[in-house]
């Protein structure tokens, strides 16, 4: 076993403090996920992003998807609502 003297999951949360929220009340379909981390790679062009189950504050029962900047955030949160996914 390895042990790692960093946590890499709260470093890329760092890097990426933008964040887009989705909240949905049934589970995920396997062409929704599909349509979903399409969609995160065309609006973040080459960068990084984050996908994680929210657990705290706001984020509980939702989907974030965190960017390195506030315009990818707001384009995807904007993609949320127009896509009714």
């Amino acid at each position: 076993m390895v042990r790692r003297s960093t946590n890499a999951f709260a470093a890329m949360q760092r890097r990426l403090p933008h964040k887009a929220l989705l909240h949905r009340e049934g589970p995920f379909r396997r062409v929704d996920s599909e349509e979903l981390e399409a969609a995160c790679r065309r609006i973040a062009d080459g960068a990084e992003h984050l996908t994680y189950a929210g657990g705290r504050g706001a984020e509980i029962d939702c989907k974030v998807i965190c960017f390195n900047t506030a315009e990818k955030a707001q384009a995807m949160q904007a993609w949320i609502a127009e896509s009714g996914i």
